[in-house]
């Protein structure tokens, strides 16, 4: 009998652990890439690619960002061109219980997005937000709906 309540006891204590490992595992925030706000967009001479601005946090001492760029995105329309950079955090955490703060003061990252088709005078909006990017040097323009 006394077997018995102790294999009780440890079967109750290991689903106890496994339920506290779940819970720990839900209420984490999982580092993984995001797609990244883009400050402004240069038209390049060829006409079919974009160098996007974005702002980083301080660089490491050694001149690299915590931040990387995993993937860039241009979905073309006869209008408008959406796009989007994704980037991953090298600094932060694989899992966190609060958010990793960056820098304050953004510190300009330029990538290049190329085009299928020359950008002629097609609005470029940033993906998912559907917000109107700025173009160096050119007045902002705003867009009548989202991109679909």
């Amino acid at each position: 009998m006394f077997a018995t309540r102790g294999r009780r006891l440890g079967i109750i204590l290991g689903m106890l652990l496994l339920v506290a490992v779940a819970v720990l595992f839900v209420t984490a925030q999982i580092n993984k890439p995001y797609w990244q706000w883009i400050a402004q967009v240069e038209p390049l001479a060829d006409g079919r690619t974009l160098r996007a601005e974005l702002l980083f946090s301080r660089p490491r001492p050694d001149g690299t960002f915590c931040e990387r760029v995993v993937d860039t995105v241009a979905e073309e329309s006869a209008a408008q061109v959406a796009v989007g950079v994704q980037v991953y955090n090298e600094c932060a955490p694989v899992m966190s219980w609060g958010r990793v703060r960056g820098s304050a003061v953004g510190h300009p990252y330029s990538v290049d997005v190329r085009l299928r088709a020359p950008l002629g005078g097609r609005l470029i909006v940033e993906r998912g937000s559907g917000r109107p990017i700025p173009i160096r040097g050119e007045s902002p323009r705003y867009s009548t709906g989202k991109f679909s």
